[in-house]
């Protein structure tokens, strides 16, 4: 029932002393009752009425009689929250509605107390005790920003410790998928058994001589690519010509339709042959907005992954004949 002290979180942790110095049996003896009516209440009873609603009213009911320690908000036995003024009330107009029926009374007649107990079960339901229990069992990363969540919460303010959780764990998300994006980047010069492509294909990669890199990007390209592109840099180095393959890439983010934007500059900027292919729906439509088809001539963005891998390997040829 006292007043709380300033300062978020930090400032009751510290009065935490003084408070338990001014603590009042009565309301100590109070609010341990209301905690243990709302969690002990059998469920029959709940059925029949809500036991935040049995605490208030036996709560009350203890603060009148069995606890009462005298009159008005402020003596030692009880703290309430307000009293009803006394004296005559000015002359008005007959008015009522039910919310003046709570005011009169029910705000009169609930302990500061009772209050506190309510507020204290409810906040321990808030809290999500399966997920605590079994979270460190189920995934770290996921525990970890759990309880530092619920840390900053009660150190700090629930506003930043909810900014904060959701920031980290975005940031893991991102790194997740670049960690799968870079599973789903090829860099193919060589054609094998394990390489998934029609043999026709496989035959002028080999006609290639090391010299022709298949670059082949698969599926979600969002966050990762540029850094992908840049542990790929080597291959692209020792090659004469490039076929960037996005036939299964479906989307392509903004930040990956710009790192390709840069591989291809870079590798026209060394004259290198390069094709993009198998573009098709919103990866097109993105890589077009970006302007990334006029850097290249225009027969090298309409061919087939075959029809791309065929040019380079006759440009090499040529090459090789000059």
């Amino acid at each position: 029932g006292q007043a709380i002290p300033m300062g978020e979180v930090m400032g009751p942790l510290t009065a935490l002393p003084q408070l338990i110095a001014a603590a009042r049996l009565p309301e100590v003896i109070l609010a341990v009752v209301t905690v243990a009516i709302i969690w002990f209440t059998p469920s029959l009873v709940k059925r029949l009425a809500p036991p935040l609603l049995v605490a208030l009213v036996i709560g009350t009911v203890l603060s009148l009689t069995l606890l009462n320690g005298g009159q008005g908000a402020e003596v030692e036995g009880m703290r309430r929250i307000s009293e009803i003024p006394s004296g005559f009330p000015q002359l008005v107009m007959p008015h009522f509605e039910p919310g003046l029926f709570q005011l009169m009374v029910v705000d009169a007649l609930v302990l500061m107390a009772v209050l506190a107990g309510i507020a204290l079960k409810v906040r321990i339901d808030i809290i999500d005790w399966s997920f605590l229990r079994r979270a460190h069992h189920v995934l770290i990363k996921g525990a970890v920003i759990r309880y530092g969540v619920i840390l900053l919460t009660m150190l700090v303010d629930l506003i930043a410790a909810v900014g904060v959780g959701i920031f980290v764990a975005n940031i893991l998300t991102i790194e997740k998928m670049s960690t799968l994006e870079t599973k789903s980047v090829k860099a193919i010069s060589t054609a094998d058994d394990d390489l998934n492509q029609p043999e026709n294909e496989k035959a002028l990669l080999d006609q290639g001589g090391g010299k022709v890199l298949l670059f082949q990007l698969i599926g979600l390209m969002i966050f990762g690519l540029a850094k992908t592109i840049s542990r790929k840099h080597n291959a692209m180095q020792e090659c004469e010509s490039i076929v960037v393959d996005l036939s299964e890439v479906s989307p392509m983010g903004v930040t990956a339709s710009l790192a390709l934007e840069n591989a291809v500059k870079e590798a026209l900027g060394k004259e290198r042959n390069v094709d993009v292919v198998g573009a098709e729906g919103s990866t097109l439509k993105r890589l077009r907005s970006l302007k990334v088809y006029s850097l290249l001539p225009h027969d090298h963005v309409e061919m087939s992954r075959a029809e791309a891998l065929a040019d380079a390997v006759n440009s090499r040829s040529q090459i090789g004949m000059v």
